[in-house]
């Protein structure tokens, strides 16, 4: 039920400096019919990742003393269904303060799209373009 998985940087004043975007959907028609195409699934998969571990190169570089937070985003359906489930019960979602979610200016950096007979994935990193606040005397 989710549709988008974020990763957010922040930095001290816990505004995002950086957002890993994964977004994720379902063909029209799932088929998931032998263990050659989950191998070829965890081959796209391993080349999101390694995407990730090279994407230094074109972002700038944070302020000291960043954090990050994990956004999902869901569809409508999928709160009703977690509140049924125990598991969930015992961890609550909080909804995500504005603050951690919008962005000044935001630079888009389209990393990797995956597309597979079971799931198609977009990355992207959304960069705030002054990452380093200034100080003017």
């Amino acid at each position: 039920n989710a549709k988008r998985l974020v990763v957010v940087i922040m930095d001290k004043e816990h505004h995002p400096v950086e957002r890993f975007v994964f977004e994720i959907s379902q063909p029209p028609l799932l088929s998931i019919s032998s263990g050659t195409l989950l191998s070829h699934v965890e081959q796209l998969l391993r080349a999101v990742i390694l995407k990730i571990s090279v994407c230094n190169a074109v972002l700038d570089n944070n302020p000291p003393g960043c954090t990050f937070t994990v956004l999902v985003y869901t569809r409508g359906s999928a709160t009703r269904n977690m509140e049924k489930v125990q598991v969930i019960k015992d961890f609550p979602w909080i909804v995500a303060d504005d603050q951690e979610v919008l962005m000044q200016e935001p630079r888009l950096i389209p990393l990797k799209t995956m597309t597979s007979d079971i799931v198609k994935m977009q990355l992207y990193v959304e960069e705030r373009a002054h990452k380093v606040q200034q100080n003017t005397v």
